[in-house]
């Protein structure tokens, strides 16, 4: 709701407090995308490829319309000079009454509470993103299916990454389990290290 830098207590240097002395999540605010952004000092500026996590962040806030002025935190996402931080250290699909604590901040950390996204974002073999119309019954497999096959990397080596960043094994065989459905907002994406930036 006010936007702008906050000062934390060390004791309360945590993402939802940091949410709350900033009043809170706007309505419509997607929880489930929560993410922090911080500065990544480990890799040299020149850096010629992105984690996954930093390009599927970068989508999230591109989609986002409340968010058109922050074109600098996307820019830097896709330059490799941000990555997003989980903003939960608990695995997804974990109860609430399992949850750990949220996860430390940092000063110069940048808290992010984008909205709902109705896409789906799959990553081709060449590190482009394709932005798919989010369908409430699709599984993984539907919407690997409905991009060309020679544009995809192998389908073993695609990692399901959830809106809060966790990413998740892929179960394409029907006797493995029974496929579920892709939440709005997720990206599927090769288990590569590091994705190559498109020009």
């Amino acid at each position: 709701m006010r936007p702008g830098p906050a000062t934390l207590a060390s004791a309360d240097a945590h993402f939802d407090r940091g949410v709350e002395q900033l009043g809170g999540p706007l309505e419509g605010a997607y929880r489930f995308a929560a993410m922090i952004l911080r500065l990544d000092e480990a890799h040299p500026m020149s850096l010629p490829c992105l984690s996954p996590s930093a390009l599927h962040a970068a989508q999230l806030l591109r989609d986002d319309p409340t968010l058109t002025n922050e074109r600098n935190v996307i820019e830097a996402l896709l330059a490799g000079r941000v990555q997003r931080v989980l903003a939960a250290e608990r695995p997804f699909g974990r109860l609430g009454t399992d949850r750990d604590r949220e996860a430390k901040l940092q000063s110069g950390d940048v808290l992010a509470l984008p909205g709902r996204s109705q896409r789906v974002y799959v990553v081709l073999a060449d590190g482009r993103a394709e932005a798919l119309d989010h369908r409430a019954e699709w599984t993984v497999k539907d919407y690997l299916d409905a991009l060309p096959a020679h544009e995809l990397a192998s389908r073993r080596q695609y990692l399901l990454h959830y809106p809060d960043g966790q990413a998740a094994e892929l179960a394409l065989s029907a006797w493995n389990r029974t496929p579920s459905a892709v939440p709005p907002g997720s990206m599927l994406a090769p288990r590569n290290v590091c994705l190559p930036v498109a020009d």
